[in-house]
C-alpha cells in the first residue's frame, strides 16, 4: 500500500543523506555525522539521550522521560566499506542502492520517520529509536545501552534479519576460538623426526564435524563447526613447532556449545592452549508473546502472503535484549546482497513497513 508521497519523501532522502555518509567502523566522526544528521532535524519531536561508547557514537529518540519505553525500534548506522562511488546512493525504478540500503540505513530513516509520525499525531505509548554505530564490529553499543546504561522495553523490534512476511524469533549462539596446537620442529626432509601439530588441528577438526557435521543448505537449524584458518609461522620446508587454529562455531542448544568446548580441551590437553575470543548467546523469543502476535498481525494487514516465523543463522543485537528477558523479533523490508556493491533496498516494501510499524504501534 503507497503512503503519501511527502512521506515518501521523507523516508528516501533521510535514507540517501545517511548513505551519503561515510560511517564505516573506522571512521566515528562519519558515524557522529549521522546521528547529527537525525537529532538536528528530528530535535522538536524526540527527546534524545546521547552516549559515547568506546569511542562510539550511540542515541536514544523517544517521548520517554527516561531510557524506558514499551516500544523500542534498534539498529544501527555503521557500515562496512566500500569503494566511493557505493556512497553516491541511486534510485532506479523501486530499487535504493548503494552502502547501507539494506544493511541498515533505510531502516534507520524508516524507523525514525513513523515514531515521528506517531508521536506528532498524539501518540501516547512509550517509544524509542535506539541507534548504535559498532554493530559491524563489536555490538558493544547496544549491549551496553541495556547492561550498563538502563535501556529497559517491553518490546523490540530490528529489521535486520527476517524477511517482510517472516518473523525471526531464534538464532544462533556463537563461539570464536583460538587455538595452539604444539608438536616438534623437524627438517621438511625428515618428517619422521617431529611431530606436526597440523595433523593434529585435522583430527581435532575431523572430530568436531563427526559430531557436528556442516549444513549444507540454508534450512537446516543445526549446530555447525567452521574451520576459518589454520596459522604457522615455519618455513615450507619444516615441519612446524606449533600450529594455530581458528574455529567459528554456531550453535542452537547451550549443550552443543559445551559439548564443543569439550571436545577441544580433550583434544588440547597439555599440549597446547585455548583462547575464546568471541562469544554470544543464542538469541530466543516465544512466538506466543503478545508483542510477536501483534506484529504478525500487522504484517498480515499488509501482506497477501501468509506471515510466517523463522529462524537465522546469524546473529543481531536482538540476543543482548532477551538476555534480559526484554522479547524482541526481526523482520525487514525487502532487499538483497548486503555488504556488497550491488546492495539494494525495495522502496514499495520500505513503503509497507511504515504502514507495519505505524499499525503496531497504533494499535
Amino acid at each position: 500500500m503507497p503512503i503519501d508521497k511527502t512521506k515518501q519523501d521523507e523516508i528516501i532522502n533521510l535514507a540517501r543523506d545517511l548513505m551519503s555518509i561515510e560511517s564505516t567502523p573506522n571512521r566515528p566522526d562519519m558515524q557522529i555525522k549521522c546521528i547529527d544528521l537525525i537529532c538536528d532535524k528530528y530535535q522538536t519531536v524526540f527527546k534524545t539521550f546521547r552516549f559515547d561508547i568506546d569511542g562510539h557514537p550511540a542515541v536514544v529518540l523517544t517521548n520517554s522521560n527516561d531510557l524506558s519505553s514499551e516500544v523500542t525500534f534498534s539498529g544501527h548506522i555503521d557500515v562496512v566499506s566500500g569503494e566511493p562511488q557505493l556512497f553516491s546512493p541511486i534510485i532506479e525504478d523501486d530499487r535504493l542502492s548503494g552502502r547501507g540500503a539494506y544493511d541498515m540505513k533505510a531502516a534507520i530513516a524508516l524507523y525514525v520517520v513513523t515514531a515521528a509520525d506517531y508521536i506528532k499525531s498524539g501518540g501516547q505509548r512509550k517509544v524509542a529509536v535506539v541507534i548504535t554505530s559498532d554493530e559491524e564490529t563489536t555490538g558493544n553499543g547496544t549491549r551496553s545501552l541495556i547492561e550498563e546504561l538502563g535501556l529497559k522495553t517491553n518490546f523490540a523490534i530490528i529489521c535486520d534479519g527476517g524477511t517482510d512476511t517472516k518473523i525471526v524469533t531464534k538464532q544462533k549462539g556463537g563461539l570464536h576460538v583460538k587455538i595452539r596446537l604444539t608438536g616438534k620442529s623437524a627438517h621438511g626432509a625428515y618428517p619422521w623426526r617431529g611431530d606436526n601439530p597440523i595433523l593434529k588441528a585435522f583430527k581435532l577438526y575431523e572430530d568436531l564435524t563427526r559430531r557436528f557435521p556442516e549444513p549444507t543448505e540454508y534450512n537446516q537449524w543445526q549446530t555447525s563447526v567452521m574451520l576459518s584458518r589454520i596459522e604457522t609461522s615455519n618455513s615450507i620446508n619444516q615441519v612446524p613447532g606449533e600450529a594455530y587454529l581458528y574455529l567459528d562455531a554456531r550453535y542452537i542448544d547451550p549443550k552443543d556449545n559445551n559439548e564443543i568446548q569439550s571436545i577441544i580441551k580433550n583434544h588440547v590437553a597439555s599440549t597446547g592452549d585455548i583462547e575464546i575470543l568471541n562469544e554470544h548467546k543464542m538469541f530466543s523469543t516465544d512466538t506466543d508473546n503478545s508483542y510477536v502476535k501483534k506484529l504478525a498481525q500487522s504484517m498480515q494487514k499488509f501482506n497477501s502472503e501468509k506471515i510466517s516465523y523463522d529462524v537465522e543463522n546469524g546473529a543481531s543485537d536482538a540476543v543482548y535484549f532477551s538476555l534480559k528477558d526484554m522479547p524482541a523479533a526481526l523482520f525487514r523490508p525487502i532487499g538483497a546482497n548486503l555488504h556488497q556493491s550491488d546492495e539494494w533496498v525495495s522502496i514499495a516494501s520500505l513503503e509497507n513497513c511504515f504502514h507495519v510499524l505505524l499499525d503496531f504501534l497504533t494499535n
